[in-house]
C-alpha cells in the first residue's frame, strides 16, 4: 500500500477510533450513571413512599386506641354507643363507617355514617356509604382477642373508590366488637402526586395486589414472584408490551404492605441515548474531515494526529473539558477545533447531570424533612387532644364540687349567724347547723365513692317526696334563671330504698344539667309518676333552649352522675324521644 494510503488508512485509525471509544465509553458511562442514580432515587422514593404510607397508618390505628381505650364499651347504653361512634366518626376524616357488633356480626345500635340523615353537612368530607358498601364492611371487621385491636385484610369496596381497611377494637370481656372503616384514599392521592414522571408507585397488600397508586401497566405479571420474600430491593423486569422496567420496592415494617417504585428503562437512559446521538454526530463530522483531509496533508498529520490521540484518551480517562491548541486555517485545526467544541459539550453535559443529581437529592430531603413535620404535627395535635379532654374533665368535676358544696356551706353561715344573734333556743339552730355540716359530709362521701375512694352506700327506707322537696328547697336560689313547677300530686306517695345523699345528689345534677339546656326563660315542670311496682319523676322542659352543636356531650357531667347513680339503685333515666323534650326517673318502690 502507498505511503499517503497508509498515512490516510492510519490517521483515521488513530484519530477516528479513539474518538469513537471514547463516545461509546461516555454514552455507556452515562447510561449506566443514569441507571445507578435512577435506582437510588427510586430506592429513597419507596422508603419514603413506605415511611408515609406507615406514618398514617400507625397514627390512624395510634388515633384509635387512644380514643376508645378510656371506654368500657360494655357498660355503655345504646345512646352511649351511638355517641362513641359519632365521636369516633368525626376525628378522622378517612373513617367511613363505624358500628358496633356482637362477636356474630350483629350490629348493636345503627352503624355511623355520611348517608345517615341525623349527620350534618359539615361532615361531608368523609366518603357516602351505601347499604351494599356497609354490608360489605360488616363482613369484613376482623374479631380480635378480648380488649385487643386488630386490624384487617383491606379490600376494594366495588364503587369506583379507593380501597378501605377494615379495623377491630374488642371490648375486655370480648363480647362487643368496635369496627371502624378507614378509606385508602389519601394514600391514592399522595402515590399519585410522588409517582415518577412516566412511571409507577403503587402500595401493594399482602396478596399482592394494589391497593392505592397510579401506574399499573408497568407492574409485572406475577408481581411476588419478585420479592422473595426480602424487605427491600431493585427490580429489573419486562412489562406485558416487553419493554425493560426498572424498579425499587421497600417493605413497611409491621405491616404486610410494600411500596413499589418503578419507571421504563429507556426514560432513565434517555439522556445517555442523547449523548450518544450528538456523539455520533460528531463522530461522522469529523470521518468527514479526516477524509477530506487526510489525503493532503498526509505528511503534516503526525504531529497533530498524537495530539488529538493523546487529548482523546485524557477525556477517555475522565478528564472532560480538555482542549487540543493547533495554529493554522486547514482542516486539521477544524478537526482540532471540533474536538475542542466536543470535549466542551461533554464538560457540559457532565456539569449538567451533577446539578440534576443535586436538585434530585435536595428535592428528596424536602419531602423527609415534610414527612416528619407533619408526623409532628399529628402527634402534637393528638396529645392536645388527650390535653383538653383530662383538663375539661378536672374542669366539670370542680365545678360540680364546689357547687354542690355551695349551697350546704350558706345554709351553715346563715344559720349561725342567726343562733349568734339569738340569746335563747340555740339548741335548735345548732342541730340545724350539725345535720347541714354532716350533708356536707355525705355530699364529700359520695364524690369520693364516685372516684372509687369511698365507702359503699347506705341504703336505708326513703320518702321520695320529702327528698325532692328538700333538693328543690336548697337549690331554689340557684333556679332562678329557669323555674321548677312542681306537680307531685298523689302519684308519688310511696317510698323507695336508697341513700339519701346519692339520690339528693343524682336529683340535683340531673335539674342542673336539664336548666344547662333552657335560655333564661324557659322552665322545668317537674310531675310525679307511678306505675307496677316503681316510682318515678318526669322532668319536661319548657321554653327556648340554649343552641348546643354537640347533642351527646351538652347533657355534660351531671347527666353521667346521674345515671351512675340511679344504676346503683337498680332505676335508670329514660332520655327523650324523637320530637320530645321530657326526662323520665325510674326507682323501684319499697315492698309494703
Amino acid at each position: 500500500m502507498r505511503l499517503r494510503p497508509r498515512l490516510v488508512l492510519l490517521f483515521g485509525l488513530t484519530t477516528l477510533l479513539p474518538l469513537l471509544l471514547t463516545g461509546w465509553v461516555t454514552a455507556t458511562l452515562g447510561r449506566q450513571a443514569n441507571i445507578s442514580q435512577a435506582r437510588q432515587l427510586h430506592a429513597r422514593q419507596s422508603q419514603t413512599l413506605a415511611l408515609l404510607a406507615g406514618t398514617w397508618r400507625e397514627a390512624a390505628v395510634r388515633a384509635l386506641e387512644l380514643s376508645l381505650s378510656t371506654w368500657d364499651v360494655d357498660q355503655l347504653s345504646a345512646a352511649e354507643l351511638s355517641g362513641l361512634q359519632r365521636v369516633v366518626y368525626r376525628q378522622l376524616d378517612a373513617v367511613n363507617v363505624v358500628a358496633t357488633v356482637d362477636r356474630s356480626g350483629d350490629l348493636l345500635v345503627p352503624a355511623t355514617y355520611l348517608n345517615q340523615p341525623d349527620l350534618g353537612q359539615e361532615l361531608a368530607r368523609h366518603q357516602k356509604v351505601d347499604a351494599s358498601r356497609l354490608q360489605a364492611f360488616l363482613e369484613h371487621i376482623p374479631v380480635p382477642a378480648p380488649g385487643e385491636l386488630l386490624v384487617g385484610q383491606a379490600y376494594d369496596p366495588k364503587d369506583g373508590r379507593a380501597w378501605v381497611l377494615p379495623i377491630g377494637l374488642a371490648s375486655v370481656s370480648g363480647e362487643t366488637v368496635l369496627g371502624v372503616e378507614l378509606s385508602l384514599q389519601e394514600l391514592q392521592d399522595n402515590f399519585q402526586d410522588q409517582a415518577p414522571l412516566d412511571g409507577a408507585a403503587v402500595l401493594l397488600g399482602s396478596g399482592q395486589q394494589v391497593l392505592a397508586g397510579s401506574g399499573q401497566s408497568l407492574l409485572p405479571a406475577e408481581v411476588s414472584a419478585w420479592f422473595s420474600g426480602a424487605l427491600s430491593g431493585d427490580l429489573e423486569y419486562q412489562d406485558s408490551t416487553d419493554s425493560p422496567i426498572l424498579g425499587s420496592f421497600q417493605g413497611i415494617a409491621g405491616t404486610p404492605w410494600s411500596v413499589l417504585v418503578a419507571v421504563p428503562r429507556e426514560r432513565v437512559t434517555r439522556p445517555g441515548d442523547r449523548i450518544a446521538v450528538r456523539l455520533a454526530y460528531i463522530y461522522m463530522l469529523a470521518a468527514v474531515l479526516v477524509a477530506a483531509t487526510a489525503w493532503v496533508s498526509a505528511n503534516q498529520i503526525a504531529k497533530p494526529v498524537l495530539t488529538l490521540k493523546g487529548a482523546a484518551e485524557r477525556i477517555g480517562g475522565g478528564r472532560l473539558g480538555e482542549q487540543v491548541e493547533l495554529e493554522g486555517r486547514d482542516e486539521i485545526a477544524e478537526l482540532a477545533r471540533s474536538f475542542n467544541i466536543m470535549s466542551s459539550d461533554l464538560q457540559r453535559q457532565a456539569a449538567t447531570i451533577q446539578d440534576k443529581n443535586q436538585e434530585i437529592e435536595g428535592f428528596n430531603l424536602e419531602l423527609q424533612e415534610r414527612v416528619v413535620e407533619r408526623t409532628k404535627e399529628l402527634q402534637q395535635s393528638q396529645a392536645r387532644l388527650v390535653q383538653s379532654s383530662r383538663m375539661a374533665a378536672v374542669a366539670q368535676l370542680g365545678a360540680g364540687l364546689a357547687h354542690e358544696l355551695n349551697n350546704p356551706i350558706a345554709g351553715i353561715l346563715g344559720l349561725a349567724q342567726v343562733a349568734q344573734a339569738q340569746a335563747e333556743g340555740r339548741e335548735e339552730l345548732l342541730q340545724a347547723i350539725e345535720g347541714e355540716a354532716l350533708r356536707c359530709r355525705d355530699i364529700l362521701s359520695s364524690l369520693r365513692r364516685f372516684s372509687g375512694s369511698g365507702s359503699q352506700a347506705t341504703m336505708q327506707r326513703i320518702d321520695l317526696w320529702s327528698l325532692v322537696v328538700e333538693v328543690l328547697g336548697l337549690l331554689r336560689r340557684g333556679m332562678e334563671e329557669a323555674q321548677v313547677h312542681v306537680d307531685l300530686g298523689d302519684a308519688v306517695e310511696g317510698e323507695v330504698r336508697g341513700d339519701a345523699a346519692l339520690l339528693a345528689q343524682a336529683f340535683t345534677q340531673l335539674l342542673r344539667s336539664l336548666r344547662a339546656n333552657l335560655a333564661p326563660q324557659g322552665r322545668i315542670a317537674l310531675q310525679g309518676v307511678s306505675r307496677l311496682g316503681e316510682l318515678g319523676l318526669e322532668l319536661t322542659l319548657e321554653g327556648p333552649g340554649r343552641p348546643n352543636d354537640d347533642d351527646w356531650l351538652a347533657s355534660g357531667m351531671g347527666f353521667w352522675v346521674a345515671q351512675q347513680v340511679l344504676h346503683e339503685h337498680a332505676g335508670r333515666l329514660e332520655e327523650p324521644t324523637p320530637g320530645s323534650r321530657v326526662w323520665t326517673l325510674w326507682l323501684p318502690e319499697y315492698p309494703t
